[in-house]
């Protein structure tokens, strides 16, 4: 079967309600193509295209440049970025892979234990976790990095503790006392399609386009990079005060707040104080004086790669923040904060692309149940 290229054509113009058309098309007839998810990435702003491949959608609430996500589950999906209302971008997407997510050969029970390990690293433990649900879980496929390795003394060590049941090609020596294994050092996910995720307590229902997942096992460290559209349905009365709440409790002391109040230069305000380890000891950083502007509505981190950067967030008993005049024997989460690069850029929603900058501790413990849309502001 022949591939075939398909392109999203948009026509821009900012008419007088300030809106994006545009309409989706198959480059191989120029038929319209319907159902398509069109959004900006992170936002609450997205639609789905009409009968014809038309769509329509405000930029009231974006402040551009901005990342546009053009996404079907026909095709793959493809970003680019909107600099300002008269461009005129184009897309062009190449068809997704017709498979299903296919079982692990070997063992069936292979998938069931990769999708628990992937529910657990992408939804999380806690209760939010266990009440979300991703809905399309059969377009996910699983992949894993495998590592030769010898065990010593093992006809002591397998006859005490057992044999683990995630090694292959088990080889024992002739002597019968170590043996030779291959162990995987990691589990990366992919998806055929857009993940459709519900996440019940935050109140919102996810179209999440997944760009890479890995988890490594040796770092102890779990990479996720997606782009998202949020559609929101809180509800009337009690359901709409818990997803308030909940919103704002998943919101303090992310890593969205902390780059917020960064850009603003109101991290005291915001509840932080940022010191630096240097050979054991912990003082004082002025973070501040090492975020420089990097374009419209963007800052980047410089001079700080390789540094031990802690992160301190004194809260109030509902999780807000206080300022340094009411800290006095009150509640702080300790977090870390690693420039890998250079440079890492920042937006003013408090987001970022795939740049050198990971967290660590409580900020670092962002999973999809806690994410919140860029255009989020917490209720006063």
């Amino acid at each position: 079967m022949l591939p075939i290229t398909c392109c999203l054509f948009f026509s821009l113009s900012l008419q007088a309600q300030n809106r994006l058309t545009g309409r989706v098309i198959d480059d191989s007839d120029g038929a319209g193509i319907p159902f398509a998810t069109v959004y900006f990435d992170g936002t609450t702003v997205g639609t789905t295209s009409e009968e014809d491949g038309s769509f329509s959608l405000p930029l009231s609430d974006i402040d551009l440049p901005a990342i546009m996500v053009a996404t079907h589950l026909s095709y793959r999906p493809e970003q680019l970025v909107v600099e300002g209302a008269d461009a005129a971008p184009a897309f062009r997407l190449t068809p997704a892979a017709n498979e299903i997510a296919a079982v692990e050969v070997g063992d069936r029970n292979n998938r069931a234990k990769n999708l628990a390990e992937f529910r657990e690293q992408y939804l999380g433990t806690d209760d939010w976790a266990r009440r979300a649900r991703i809905e399309n879980e059969e377009r996910l496929r699983f992949d894993r990095t495998y590592a030769t390795d010898t065990l010593r003394n093992a006809d002591i060590l397998v006859e005490r503790y057992g044999l683990p049941e995630d090694l292959r090609k088990v080889a024992w020596a002739i002597d019968g006392k170590s043996l030779t294994f291959e162990q995987a050092t990691d589990l990366q996910a992919s998806s055929a399609g857009p993940l459709r995720v519900d996440l019940p307590d935050l109140g919102y229902r996810l179209t999440a386009d997944l760009i890479r997942f890995v988890t490594r096992y040796r770092a102890q460290s779990t990479e996720i990079l997606g782009t998202y559209y949020f559609q929101p349905y809180e509800g009337e009365g009690k359901a709409r005060r818990k997803h308030a709440r909940n919103r704002q409790q998943a919101y303090y002391n992310s890593s969205q707040h902390f780059l917020r109040a960064l850009y603003d230069g109101t991290l005291d305000e915001q509840g932080y104080a940022v010191y630096e380890k240097v050979d054991g000891a912990v003082r004082p950083l002025a973070l501040q004086d090492y975020v420089k502007p990097a374009g419209p509505a963007e800052k980047a981190i410089r001079g700080l790669e390789g540094r031990e950067i802690v992160i301190l967030y004194f809260f109030d008993g509902r999780g807000q923040p206080l300022p340094p005049g009411k800290r006095k024997n009150r509640a702080y989460d300790t977090s870390y904060l690693y420039l890998t690069g250079e440079a890492a850029r920042f937006r003013s929603d408090g987001t970022t692309g795939d740049v050198p900058l990971r967290f660590g501790g409580s900020l670092g413990q962002l999973t999809v149940t806690r994410m919140l849309p860029s255009d989020y502001l917490p209720e006063k």
